[in-house]
């Protein structure tokens, strides 16, 4: 990687031209899965030790708020399958990343991916390889994407590239983009939230529960609920442990539990009462399944990854200097 010259496109673009480009990004649905095949003098290899020197290259810009605007692909591009035979190469990088600021998220991620024809070869990549995946593994053909190795590609070259998703959507059969996520990087599992829910609800409901011990001691995660429908509001949730005394009778951990449980709704609904309207009228409030507090024995997996978990980490999203990554 040369670092200099790197650093020196980057210093060339403002912070309007920035913002600008990092929405024009999100109006196009890159995201993970999606497929290219870029000039290969835009190709970058560099260890994880040139990244984090561009990273400290990079920390003096400017933190800013991107503008808000909507989002054309709310639950992702439709596939566009690989054309043709060829290799080519597949984002690794979640859209949150795609859209972050230079100063932290400058590289896009990507993997090398080829033809096969193989079908035990291919059954085997889906079932539990961690070197391989599948574009489509229902096919009696399609490219392997190789997640032993990692190549890089400026942020800045992406957007003269037409962005295509190479994998289908997920069925309960074939959950093949979780499924995706979940080999290319764990961190990747859920997606972030989207910008007007980062405006209208996570920064209110943050200055809500920030410095409140009792919410603190009462809940574990907070998150708001899409289950995966993102034509339709999203509930919000929170998670509280239940964390019984072994020394008491049956009878007194059943009294032990329902106060728990009386303490962590009652509390809910303060907060859900105290949410600002601009909150209140983007959420589903109305609906028990979609908005409670909610017993972490009862959490299901399906429901954990149908969420977006919220880890308070407003400050990240907004851009302010020193605040920590947002999870993932």
């Amino acid at each position: 990687m040369d670092l200099e010259a790197l650093v020196q496109r980057y210093e060339e673009i403002d912070q309007q031209r920035e913002e600008q480009f990092l929405s024009e990004l999100l109006r196009g649905g890159w995201e993970t899965g999606c497929w290219i095949r870029p000039d290969p003098e835009l190709l970058i290899t560099a260890t994880q030790e040139d990244v984090q020197r561009l990273l400290e290259r990079l920390q003096g810009r400017s933190p800013f708020r991107r503008a808000e605007i909507e989002d054309p692909f709310p639950s992702g591009r439709e596939c566009e399958p690989i054309e043709g035979d060829g290799p080519c190469f597949v984002l690794l990088t979640q859209r949150c990343d795609v859209v972050g600021m230079f100063k932290n998220e400058p590289l896009i991620e990507l993997a090398h991916a080829t033809y096969c024809t193989d079908r035990s070869r291919l059954d085997n990549a889906w079932k539990n390889s961690p070197r391989e995946f599948p574009a489509n593994p229902r096919a009696g053909a399609t490219h392997l994407v190789d997640l032993r190795y990692r190549y890089f590609l400026s942020k800045l070259d992406l957007l003269d590239l037409e962005p295509k998703q190479a994998l289908p959507r997920d069925t309960a059969d074939w959950p093949v983009r979780v499924r995706f996520g979940l080999r290319a990087a764990q961190r990747y599992t859920r997606s972030a939230v989207p910008d007007r829910l980062v405006n209208a609800v996570v920064g209110p409901l943050y200055k809500l529960i920030k410095g409140d011990r009792e919410l603190t001691a009462l809940f574990s995660e907070w998150a708001i609920f899409h289950g995966d429908q993102h034509d339709r509001k999203p509930g919000l949730r929170a998670v509280y442990p239940v964390h019984l005394d072994p020394t008491l009778s049956d009878g007194e951990q059943d009294e032990q539990e329902q106060q728990i449980q009386t303490a962590a709704e009652d509390k809910f609904q303060e907060i859900i009462e105290a949410l600002p309207a601009g909150a209140t009228a983007e959420l589903d409030l109305d609906d028990d399944r979609w908005t409670r507090a909610i017993d972490e024995r009862e959490l299901t997996v399906a429901d954990w990854r149908l969420s977006w978990k919220l880890e308070w980490d407003h400050e990240s999203f907004s851009g302010q200097s020193g605040a920590p990554l947002p999870a993932r």
